[in-house]
């Protein structure tokens, strides 16, 4: 007797037969409220398979990409400075990077953001961080953009036979890093820290730094601020000066009388202006008003206009035509020599 063959392509596996058995459980439950109902539970199974399946694929492409760039070696950075002021010569512009960049922080660490931003912020010349940035280039290069503000010197203080450069709040700023000359190429003016770094085909001039005399304090650690209100009233009449077409002819403003602590009678700010080895003219300022106001004194707004009419009259020239020139009263007041 022949035996009978097994139909093994009716033989149903477990997975079909789980599969038809939910098929069947979803017709079932769904036949009286319609087609419509079961059709859309259909879709959000086969949908939510698609997400769980493209997740696990995002996965597996993120940890290739990991793998090849990690076998492509260590990421090389380099650490720049944006937004860099005119005022600052290239050879400061490095310091300031070699002394920011990082010496063995790798790009992947967490922490380098954290430890360029901790040195940069101790560098005397930096004010305030804005950002650091990561920038990728490549698989393995990279650079780091630190975005700063910076403390320009505005004047010298004189102390003791020394001499000091500071910003405008006070801050004492290297005196070898400090820019001391400039030259006009072309339609640029590019600034220079030593002389000989300037190239000879260039003119050298010496920047003009207004010395502050008379400062009580003593100076602080470099970076830090140089506390007094002697200091902090004769860096303000700097900053005024410094907006007058003829601020090149002032030397020094003299603050021993602040708050009249020498002599009543006497102004408590003074001006020297002096060109070169020429009769230096004392411009006796007096103070500032009071910030609370209510005060008598003449505003330091007119006490400009008085000297910008001297110096027009004058032919541009304010020092060495009188002896002294009084902007304290409601008139111009100069000596008879």
């Amino acid at each position: 007797m022949a035996r009978k063959r097994k139909n093994t392509s009716a033989t149903k596996t477990p997975r079909t037969a789980r599969f038809e058995g939910m098929r069947n459980w979803i017709r079932d439950r769904f036949a009286a409220r319609g087609q419509v109902t079961a059709k859309v539970i259909c879709w959000f199974v086969f949908l939510a398979a698609i997400l769980v399946g493209g997740a696990a694929g995002l996965t597996a492409v993120n940890r290739y990409a990991h793998q090849t760039l990690r076998a492509e070696g260590p990421v090389k950075y380099t650490v720049k400075l944006d937004a860099v002021p005119e005022w600052m010569p290239a050879t400061l512009g490095r310091m300031i990077l070699a002394d920011v960049t990082p010496r063995e922080v790798d790009f992947d660490d967490p922490a380098l953001g954290r430890v360029i931003y901790e040195q940069a912020i101790r560098n005397p010349w930096i004010a305030q961080v804005e950002e650091v940035r990561r920038e990728r280039l490549s698989a393995t290069e990279a650079v780091i953009r630190v975005r700063a503000q910076y403390r320009q010197p505005i004047a010298r203080v004189s102390r003791e036979g020394r001499m000091y450069y500071v910003d405008g709040r006070g801050v004492i700023l290297p005196y070898s890093q400090t820019p001391k000359f400039a030259v006009k190429d072309g339609d640029d003016v590019k600034y220079f820290v030593h002389r000989d770094a300037v190239p000879s085909h260039l003119m050298p001039i010496r920047i003009h730094y207004i010395a502050v005399e008379g400062v009580e304090a003593p100076p602080p650690a470099v970076g830090q601020a140089w506390e007094g209100e002697d200091l902090a009233q004769g860096l303000r009449l700097v900053r005024l000066l410094g907006t007058r077409p003829w601020a090149n002819q002032i030397s020094v403003v003299d603050a021993r009388n602040h708050a009249r602590r020498i002599s009543e009678s006497e102004p408590e700010l003074c001006i020297y202006a002096q060109q070169g080895r020429g009769k230096p003219t004392e411009i006796r300022f007096g103070r500032f008003p009071h910030p609370d106001g209510g005060d008598w004194v003449i505003s330091p707004a007119r006490k400009m206009r008085y000297l910008d009419d001297y110096v027009q009259d004058q032919n541009g020239r304010l020092a060495g035509i009188h002896s002294y020139i009084d902007v304290r009263f409601d008139e111009l007041r100069v000596s008879l020599n």
